[in-house]
């Protein structure tokens, strides 16, 4: 279960929270289609980097999760999609909507 992802107090990447809910040992497979991996670290709760781990491919990387553990991850990696232009003079308006 991702049970939070947010940009890392420090500024580098994000910080995504698992936690498992019971069963057995697993290996998750975490899959961000919209970006490019660059770096993937376990951290400490507070944010503090523990150890690396592996890239499996450019999107995608597996993590081990013991029952009723909260995993906490640093992801750091490139959008794969420019960000959508939005703001005054970007000539888009909602549909059905009329000019000033």
């Amino acid at each position: 279960l991702v049970d939070g992802w947010q940009p890392a107090e420090d500024g580098r990447g994000t910080i995504l929270r698992l936690l498992d809910l019971g069963g057995p040992r697993r290996t998750v497979t975490v899959r961000v289609p919209l970006l490019t991996l660059d770096q993937i670290e376990l951290t400490d709760a507070v944010e503090r980097d523990l150890r690396s781990v592996p890239i499996v491919s450019g999107h995608e990387f597996r993590v081990d999760l013991r029952p009723h553990q909260i995993l906490t991850v640093r992801v750091i990696g490139r959008p794969v999609l420019p960000p959508p232009i939005i703001g005054k003079g970007s000539g888009s308006r909602p549909a059905g909507a009329k000019a000033g």
